[in-house]
This record gives structure tokens, sequence and C-alpha cells, in this order.
């Protein structure tokens, strides 16, 4: 959902992995670092339909995975994500 944030930045991010699926600490922030790095190159087409609508967006990403996954893997999941964002958001407006 839309809204207001204190900065302004058109969207911020949280990211979230288990430690009940992940017990180690090194694969839970490789896995966050990944998603950051996925997002980081790919949230430039949400910023530009934020931006062109005057919205801004807080989001939370929850890895829900059981198992590791590619950096390719990660990166082809983020760019569906957010085209469906994009998506979803177009239909709301």
């Amino acid at each position: 959902m839309y809204t207001a944030l204190p900065s302004d930045v058109p969207a911020q991010v949280v990211i979230g992995v288990s430690k009940r699926r992940f017990k180690h600490a090194v694969l839970r922030n490789r896995l966050k670092r990944l998603i950051r790095e996925a997002y980081r190159h790919h949230k430039h087409e949400l910023f530009a339909d934020l931006l062109k609508r005057d919205k801004q967006l807080a989001m939370m990403f929850i890895y829900t995975g059981k198992a590791d996954i590619s950096y390719v893997d990660l990166e082809l999941k983020m760019v569906e994500l957010l085209s469906r964002l994009k998506e979803h958001l177009a239909k709301i407006e």
C-alpha cells in the first residue's frame, strides 16, 4: 500500500530471512546480501513508476525458500516480483 515516508525516496525496503529455516547467520546474511543486490540492480524500474505517480512505498521482502538459492535464480525472481508489484499498483490506482 502507498504510504508517506519520512524521507524523499520513492521506496524503502526491509529484507528478512527466517532464523528457523537457516540456523547459521552466515547463510542468512548471504541470502539477505543477494536479495539486496538483486533489488538494487532492478529498483530503477519501480522507482520510475512511483515517481511518475508521485507516490511512496514501504515494502518487506521475506525469503521463504527452504534451500539456498543462486544469485541468477534470485535475480529472475526479483524481476518477476517487481513487475508483478508494478502491475498490482497500477490496478489499485
